[in-house]
């Protein structure tokens, strides 16, 4: 594979937020998750510093199930201040991803590409998950060897 230039920032979005973030040229990642209160000043700092290439975020439907958990209240103000700061500091506009998105990428393959983490309640995995499935979509990281996992 080409060396690519990118800086990808995925987030899974909600009361504690998952961040994942991959750079390209050095095909380095990291993942690790922030609190809500946390998140607003920490995305602010990143955008304007780094200024990623490409954001992807776990698009969140307002279900029965989620009203029902009052979940739609944190994860959707998370979505609000991305769009703001995206906005602001002139980047490209989010990607929302499908929930579903994230089973391409199960906790055997996000082993095997060195990204899981037993740190956290698993939103920093689940952002790994979008930003790994954003990754192989766009054929910018090699799944060979993924799909006997």
């Amino acid at each position: 594979m080409e060396t690519v230039s990118k800086t990808v920032l995925a987030l899974d979005p909600g009361e504690d937020t998952g961040i994942a973030v991959w750079w390209g040229e050095d095909n380095l990642h990291a993942n690790f998750e922030l609190p809500y209160k946390e998140i607003g000043p920490w995305l602010e700092s990143f955008l304007m510093l780094a200024r990623p290439d490409i954001i992807v975020y776990e698009r969140f439907d307002v279900t029965m199930e989620t009203v029902k958990k009052n979940a739609p209240d944190t994860s959707t103000r998370v979505i609000g201040i991305l769009d703001f700061l995206t906005a602001k500091y002139e980047l490209r506009d989010p990607i929302p991803q499908q929930r579903a998105k994230r089973t391409i990428l199960n906790d055997a393959r996000l082993k095997h590409l060195g990204w899981y983490t037993t740190e956290g309640d698993g939103h920093n995995n689940d952002a790994s998950r979008h930003l790994g499935a954003y990754l192989l979509d766009k054929k910018l990281i090699d799944g060979k060897g993924l799909a006997d996992l």
